[in-house]
């Protein structure tokens, strides 16, 4: 049997069979049309370029390619420019159409039935011609498999239609994404087999590479002079950039799951066709070099056919060039079937008005069969097809191109403009076509884009104007803004990264973190060298030998490194040294021990090996930058080679050396590829983990903080409250059994207040127990948008290929939060959005925008409104809804204990973190989850810290100890007998107030250095001079102990009364109810003038004498602001109420401060 027929048969049977499979359970015209959406990016791609790459491109490049060398290349550059500026430009305005199934449906969604159904009709001309022209390319490669049968071309060109219409037909969009696949990827195995093929029978590449050198095609220096050739392919190059919109190829548009997939796979397929311009240049140039001379009046790709190097060469290139032409042919029927069964047939038959119609399957399939018999017909009647493709080009660019660009630009113009630009611009192609009989070039086509683009303008402002035509701009933007932002973020990554090069952070990171690291470096060099210099030239060891010698002895330090001082010690220095020895020894040396190995197998080898352990260091970026410069520098380093001789010493002969050097190679690039690959992806977990464990130990740290800080300050502990309320209630019960008089009444009035407030005391730890605290240091004001891009780049630095669209629509870039939080906050956000099932394409969201926070607190006994506040806000909208989200100008805060967030999986931890760091700062949540939208927004004053959650104790204080000291102790005797003994308040009272300050108060000290509860104890004293009242002496005990630490004024109101809690609060400038937040001076003020109750007034101005009496341990000027503040303020207001027997001691103490003299 013929070896080339049954590889041809092998394959289409294989093809034949993925077309089935890949097409199992295709039950609707969706399934057929657009394969439910659900195909990888990868497939899409590639299906992308087998439909584009069909056998006449081939069968003209090559030989294009071959003859006219640069000039060809720099022409076919317009295919990958094209689908590049298609990428950029067009497919990203094209969100509004992702739920069509067609071209003409994205056409009719615009400018009504009567467009679309020609666009379709234009569409399937277009298709039907590039159908025919792969299968009349396979009409003639099949001669030469058997040129002897006569009928032998027809039968197979007709054997491979029915073939592609079998399984396109019956397949739909996956059979058909799927077997291109297929065929491209044996296409291109076909390419690395051809140029290794020419090279490796090429008998004086030398000399015919001077010959090469001699064609002005393939001279760059000839080429780059100004001339009509030049010209002529500059030309072409422009007219070519314009995507043509194809229906087969845009039909993996509408194939997409959402216009970032198609945009990424718009965007590969650019890539990929730049590639393979390389790939096929190569081919040309490799058959150069192989002397092959290719007459003019023969093919090129005939000629290769022709060739045989080896048993069933002929039959893997004939089967390669039918596996592009298929791949092309299924994919424009397929096109064609649909345009016909959704766009053609519904609007004859009126059916299109239905809103619930979609086409048949039956339908399809029919049209897809008569479509594919009609362009076997085209084939057999035709002689000239690439005129027939030319011409129908010719018809469809003009009449659908045009309009819908256009559209995707903004530019939408009424439905009768578009339609007359359609008929104008075909009667105009018909006239040339038919009456004039000319050939249509390329050229005349971009001419005739040209033309239309000019008539639909003409045509539009000279027809009367409609409502919402002309540039009215897209219907969503989101896609465009994002690519836009991801370019400058690209850009910015790329700075940073080049700017990180230099800093100390990055030299350190290069800098091996463990001892054994340098002991196997160093004798991995001094093995290295010492193998390179078994390779060295007789002629050069006397002259380098000392290069080799301090390679060595380099190696020899870094293996006794770690045994140095200077190794404890790290000196900045040492992080500067360190790069420049890898560059020298990995780079400079191997590159020198190569050639003075006159750059045998084996020198080459060793030269790999270090290249390879280079990307252990560097990033591959930085490998390639470094490898260049130092190729560079070697033209400076003697000895210089010449490249005619480099050619003559890489001729290796296939031994020994040759194999082992093959064998070193690979293992070392294996080696350190896996180990850099696995160290990566570690490195990635250990970043994940330690983002996750960072705020666990907070957490749980805080847990205990507050666990502990309750224990010791929660006056329920032991039930006190309990035993207290129990004792209150049996004089009540005895006087009710003998008396039943009033005064019950009154006791269990105050039995319920003390419920009233133990229960806001309970609320109170409630929200404690459930909230992060924050540490008021940490606040800090920080720019916004470079939080973000940190927190994006962490993001994508976790091996996550996150997406993100930033719309700013605030003016406010400054915000006051705790910076490690805040990017934390937007850090997990990202992750987990980006990776939730509701993202698309890894496609997060942020919207900032701004509103307002009011904080609404319960109403007290003392208050009949409630107090609000109300600070400038940001939302913070992270979602994977690109439509702008509904933010509310106000969102309301309330004094009330949070539900438990409960996440359901794993996944959704990211939100109760979320909350808690949210809820801290005095911000709003809401999370709204749906199956197809997940959107966090969370709302945070821009400066709210007189909202935000702070820890009013140090943790250091919540040890057992507590500031005492034996002067201290004794202050405490001597109080608590002069309190005895001049009020009405008991011993056990004292003390127990005594030790409540000071578990509260903690290891905190004065400026002084004495315990904090001192300066309590000696205003109580200082009271003593104007009052014995109980309530004013406790209250002196108390009067900073909301201020500084974590109790609350519920909980004094408990302990001591309402009276007592109230002369706290008025002392210590606070207004709680439920929040705290700080007064500012004149709201203090004004509070303190308002003030009557000339117990706040005693206490207020004995704290203040007594910080007049220590003030020497401040700073001057802090000494000099209190005094100023206590001359303009609390001496005034201290007259104005009538007090005067601290008064002029102050005023001595202030003026000696501030040098005023009398």
């Amino acid at each position: 049997m013929n070896t080339d027929l049954m590889i041809v048969s092998i394959f289409l049977i294989v093809t034949l069979v993925i077309g089935f499979y890949c097409g199992r359970g295709v039950t609707t015209f969706r399934d057929y049309a657009i394969g439910r959406k659900k195909m990888s990016s990868f497939v899409l791609t590639v299906s992308l370029i087998a439909t584009t790459y069909g056998g006449i491109i081939l069968n003209y490049r090559l030989d294009a390619l071959y003859r006219e060398g640069f000039y060809a290349f720099i022409r076919y550059l317009a295919s990958a420019i094209n689908f590049y500026l298609a990428t950029r430009f067009v497919i990203v305005r094209m969100k509004e159409f992702t739920g069509h199934f067609s071209v003409a449906e994205s056409m009719g969604s615009i400018y009504g039935l009567t467009v679309r159904m020609f666009s379709a009709i234009f569409g399937i001309m277009l298709t039907t011609a590039l159908i025919a022209s792969q299968f009349k390319v396979g009409l003639r490669i099949s001669t030469i498999l058997y040129p002897e049968i006569e009928k032998f071309p027809i039968y197979s060109a007709m054997f491979l239609a029915g073939l592609v219409i079998l399984y396109s037909t019956f397949g739909g969009a996956r059979a058909v994404a799927f077997t291109d696949v297929y065929q491209f990827f044996f296409f291109g195995i076909c390419c690395p087999i051809l140029i290794c093929a020419f090279l490796y029978y090429a008998k004086n590449p030398l000399e015919n590479w001077r010959s090469i050198q001699e064609i002005p095609e393939f001279n760059i220096k000839k080429m780059l002079v100004w001339d009509e050739a030049l010209k002529c392919s500059l030309t072409f190059l422009l007219w070519r950039s314009i995507f043509p919109l194809d229906p087969a190829r845009i039909q993996r548009f509408y194939m997409s799951s959402s216009v970032y997939q198609a945009r990424k796979v718009y965007r590969n397929g650019a890539i990929v066709r730049a590639v393979l311009v390389f790939v096929f240049f190569s081919v040309a140039l490799a058959l150069h070099l192989g002397g092959h001379k290719v007459s003019t009046n023969q093919n090129v790709l005939d000629y290769i056919i022709e060739l045989s190097y080896f048993p069933g060469m002929r039959g893997v290139l004939i089967t390669a060039i039918i596996a592009l032409l298929m791949s092309t042919a299924d994919s424009n029927l397929h096109a064609a079937s649909i345009l016909f069964a959704n766009d053609v047939l519904p609007v004859l038959t009126g059916k299109i008005r239905d809103a619930n119609y979609t086409p048949s399957l039956r339908t399809v399939r029919i049209a897809s069969v008569f479509i594919g018999f009609i362009s076997l017909f085209v084939v057999l009647q035709t002689t000239n097809i690439s005129q027939l493709m030319n011409k129908t080009v010719h018809l469809y660019g003009p009449a659908v191109t045009v309009p819908l660009i256009m559209s995707c630009f903004g530019f939408r113009p009424r439905s009768a403009a578009v339609l007359l630009t359609m008929l104008t611009s075909s009667a105009i192609t018909l006239y040339r076509i038919s009456y004039k009989a000319q050939d249509i070039s390329q050229r005349n086509v971009f001419e005739s884009l040209i033309l239309s683009m000019i008539i639909l303008f003409i045509y539009h402002y000279f027809l009367p104007k409609l409502p919402n035509t002309g540039w009215v701009g897209i219907k969503d933007r989101s896609a465009v803004e994002l690519q836009n932002q991801e370019t400058k973020y690209w850009w910015t990554k790329q700075m940073y990264n080049f700017k990180t090069l230099f800093t100390r952070q990055y030299r350190e990171s290069l800098f091996p973190k463990k001892e054994r690291s340098f002991i196997l470096w160093g004798m991995y060099f001094i093995l290295n060298t010492l193998l390179a210099l078994c390779f060295i030239q007789k002629d050069y060891f006397n002259g380098y030998i000392y290069w080799y010698i301090a390679v060595m002895a380099i190696g020899t330090i870094l293996i006794a490194y770690p045994s140095f001082d200077i190794y404890n010690r790290k000196p900045s220095y040492i992080y500067f040294v360190w790069p420049v020895l890898l560059v020298i020894l990995l780079f400079v040396s191997s590159i020198q021990f190569a050639k003075l190995g006159n750059f045998v197998p084996m020198a080459c080898a060793l030269l790999i090996c270090h290249l390879a352990a280079s990307m252990v260091f560097f990033s591959l970026k930085v490998s390639i930058a470094t490898l260049v410069l130092s190729i560079v520098l070697h033209k400076f380093i003697p000895p210089v080679l010449p490249w005619e001789s480099l050619w003559n010493t890489l001729k290796w002969e296939i031994n020994l050396e040759f194999i082992i050097a093959g064998v070193l190679s690979g293992i070392s690039i294996t080696g350190f590829g896996v180990y850099k690959y696995i160290r990566e992806r570690m490195d990635v977990k250990l970043r994940i983990i330690e983002l996750a464990r960072s705020y666990e130990r907070r957490i749980s740290l805080e847990a205990i903080y507050n666990q502990v800080n309750w224990h010791r300050l929660d006056p329920t502990h032991g039930s006190d409250i309990l035993r207290e309320i129990g004792k209150m209630l049996e004089e009540p019960y005895q006087y009710l059994y003998a008396n039943n008089q009033e005064k019950l009444g009154e006791s269990v009035n105050l039995f319920m207040r003390k419920l009233s407030e133990f229960s806001n005391l309970l609320l109170q730890r409630a929200k404690e127990e459930r909230s992060l605290k924050l540490r008021k240091k940490a606040i800090q004001a920080i720019a916004i948008k470079p939080i973000i891009f940190k927190a994006h780049n962490d993001t994508c630095n976790l091996d996550e290929s996150m997406q993100l669209l930033l719309r700013n629509k605030t003016k406010t870039t400054i915000l006051n939060v705790d910076p490690d939080l805040f990017e934390r906050l937007l850090t997990i956000n990202f992750l987990g959005i980006s990776t939730s099932e509701q993202a698309i394409e890894h496609v997060v969201i942020l919207t900032i925008a701004d509103t307002s926070l009011r904080y609404n607190y319960v109403e007290t006994n003392d208050s009949s409104e409630n107090d609000t506040l109300t600070l400038t806000a940001l939302a913070f909208c992270i979602s994977t809804d690109s439509n702008l989200p509904n933010i509310s100008p106000l969102y309301d805060i309330t004094n009330e204990v949070t539900s438990v967030f409960l996440p359901k999986t794993e996944a959704q931890l990211y939100q109760a973190e979320s909350r808690q760091i949210v809820q801290a700062h005095g911000g709003y949540v809401e999370i709204i989850e749906t199956k197809n939208d997940l959107t966090c927004l969370y709302i945070l004053p821009v400066s709210g810290e007189q909202v935000m959650h702070f820890k009013t104790y140090d943790p250091a204080t919540l040890a057992s100890e507590i500031a005492e000291t034996p002067e201290s102790l004794i202050q405490e005797k001597e109080l608590i007998t002069l309190l005895t003994a001049e009020t009405t308040l008991s011993k056990e009272t004292v003390e127990k107030t005594i030790a409540f300050i000071k578990n509260a108060h903690g290891l905190i000290k004065r400026k002084s250095g004495e315990p904090y509860y001192t300066h309590l104890m000696a205003v109580a004293k200082i009271l003593l001079d104007v009052t014995k009242d109980p309530e004013t002496i406790l209250a002196g005990l108390l009067h900073d102990i909301v201020e500084d630490t974590p109790v609350t004024l519920s909980q004094i109101q408990i302990m001591y009364g309402n009276q007592i809690a109230y002369i706290v609060d008025m002392v210590t400038h606070y207004k709680t109810n439920g929040y705290r937040w700080k007064l500012d001076d004149k709201e203090n003020k004004n509070i303190l003038y308002e003030c009557k109750d000339i117990r706040v007034i005693y206490a207020k101005l004995a704290d203040r004498l007594h910080n007049l009496r220590t003030i020497h341990f401040k700073k001057p000027e802090d000494q000099k602001r209190i005094a100023k503040e206590t001359i303009t303020f609390y001496i005034p207001w201290g007259k104005s109420n009538n007090v005067s027997v601290w008064l002029s001691e102050m005023q001595h103490i202030c003026e000696k401060i501030l040098n005023i003299k009398k």
